[in-house]
């Protein structure tokens, strides 16, 4: 008797643990989509003619893509310079302190002639929302000022820009 009471039992705590289950389960999934934004096709050689009374030339960066996830493909720009002037300068590599002033303008997709300066975050731009980035939507033109080239020691002239592109 008492294994039929063994068994009784068992069964009747299956009975139960069955009856407590459910028949379907809820699962919430849930994510984030990060803004995303990316800076693409930029040449990283541009050449300037510098000669002084004569005029200058201005260096086009062209075929740039910048990709944004944000809402209007709109993103920020900031562009940092290694020269010593803090400015947009071209620093003499022959003759230290010497420096050439430049003004920079980026063109987004939907504007040109953007005045930007070194160290501000400049926008809101317009970039694109394809994520390949399969076609040019910015530029960015540096121009020497004339006076500064006028009145330069012979040397070779450089600085690098860094670009930094930011979803808003």
């Amino acid at each position: 008797m008492r294994a039929v009471q063994g068994i009784a039992v068992a069964f009747v705590t299956i009975l139960a643990g069955a009856a407590l289950a459910a028949p379907d389960a809820t699962i919430t999934l849930q994510g984030d989509v990060n803004p995303a934004v990316s800076i693409s096709g930029v040449n990283a050689n541009l050449s300037l003619t510098l000669v002084p009374g004569n005029g200058v030339t201005t260096a086009d960066a062209n075929g740039i893509c910048v990709y944004s996830s944000s809402p209007g493909a709109q993103y920020t720009l900031d562009i940092a310079s290694t020269s010593n002037g803090g400015d947009f300068t071209l620093d003499n590599v022959d003759d230290t302190g010497v420096t050439i002033g430049f003004t920079a303008t980026w063109d987004d997709a939907t504007t040109t002639g953007n005045t930007v300066t070194v160290g501000a975050n400049a926008g809101p731009f317009i970039g694109t929302t394809d994520v390949s980035c399969s076609a040019s939507n910015a530029a960015l033109h540096i121009t020497p000022v004339q006076a500064d080239v006028d009145t330069a020691t012979t040397g070779h002239y450089t600085t690098t820009l860094t670009l930094t592109v930011a979803p808003i």
